[in-house]
């Protein structure tokens, strides 16, 4: 289905939380405690954690914003389009562990403030905050939001830099053949939520070293469906399909950022770098990728599970669906 491979990106991205995990048991019974992110109405804690979340929330844009530099002005005069971000890289502060640790902390809080018995409209009102003017890429004039993927990257320097990169992938690997309606479906895929340029950049660039530095595994990837043998690297995009769905009917036409659109993107910048972490393990002690594959991630990536699973179902609750984290891992854990 056309709608289910331009989900093509989150779909990867949820395939690598999903893969994450100690062991089969210890997998399910993690993604069921993180079910009740969808609720609010369980533990005993009192209001203080859902105001201490909000809190958090309500700084979430400066703290998180804080952790790149910023060209200057943000937007070029010229052709309104959106400058470079980089995370910040020094001796005292290293940007992109910064990010790493606000993702943590908004899961643990966000966490904690729902399963409480306290109403958790506080932490709501924060989550559907208008974008600050505050925020590094606020501006009336240039500071646009997109609704299809396309013109987000046309909206930046950088984005019109990936497109052309796409296009040269298969002159620069041959084994790297892009379906010639790719580039046009990606153009035109409709995100889920309102995003602005600057989103992109950095989950793309995550993305694009990815790509880049394992080429090898795409080409594998690529033989086994060639051959018939899907293997241990099979999965059914169409059982994600709802995810993207639900979040756009939440999100309706709004046109306006949020704080929790910021959020979500901050979280699924986290889940890339659990996918980067995966593949970095293996890498390390295999020279090819016949043992790469869900049975072989439960045992190896014990640090992950938590992670990963608790970044999808933050996610969820922002965007205020709920994902079956529990029957999708035990869909896969039967295959094992």
């Amino acid at each position: 289905m056309i709608r289910n491979r331009l989900c093509i990106v989150l779909t990867l991205i949820l395939l690598a939380a999903l893969l994450a995990g100690c062991s089969a048991d210890a997998l399910q019974k993690s993604s069921g405690s993180m079910e009740s992110l969808g609720n609010a109405g369980f533990g005993t804690a009192g209001g203080a954690l859902v105001d201490e979340s909000a809190v958090l929330v309500g700084r979430f844009i400066a703290d998180y914003e804080e952790c790149f530099t910023w060209e200057d002005p943000p937007y070029s005069s010229e052709n309104g389009k959106a400058g470079s971000v980089l995370f910040k890289d020094s001796a005292d502060f290293k940007g992109e562990d910064a990010a790493r640790r606000i993702a943590a902390s908004l899961v643990k809080s966000i966490r904690k403030a729902v399963q409480t018995k306290a109403s958790d409209e506080a932490l709501r009102q924060a989550i559907s905050a208008k974008y600050p003017e505050t925020g590094k890429s606020y501006d009336e004039t240039y500071g646009v939001t997109y609704r299809k993927f396309g013109e987000a990257l046309e909206g930046s320097v950088f984005g019109s830099n990936f497109l052309s990169t796409l296009s040269l992938l298969p002159l620069m690997y041959p084994d790297m053949q892009l379906d010639p309606q790719v580039m046009e479906k990606v153009r035109n895929y409709e995100v889920p939520i309102p995003l602005q340029a600057y989103d992109l950049i950095p989950m793309l660039t995550k993305a694009m070293t990815l790509v880049l530095t394992n080429m090898d595994l795409i080409t594998f990837i690529k033989n086994q469906e060639s051959s018939g043998q899907p293997g241990a690297s099979a999965f059914d995009i169409t059982e994600l399909a709802y995810i993207t769905e639900g979040i756009a009917a939440h999100t309706g036409d709004r046109t306006y950022q949020t704080v929790g659109d910021k959020m979500t993107v901050c979280l699924l910048n986290d889940i890339i770098d659990v996918f980067a972490s995966v593949l970095k393990t293996y890498n390390e002690t295999h020279t090819d990728y016949e043992e790469l594959g869900f049975e072989w991630v439960l045992k190896a990536c014990p640090d992950q599970i938590d992670r990963a699973v608790s970044d999808l179902n933050t996610i969820a609750y922002i965007n205020g669906i709920h994902i079956d984290i529990a029957g999708l891992i035990g869909t896969y854990v039967s295959r094992i």
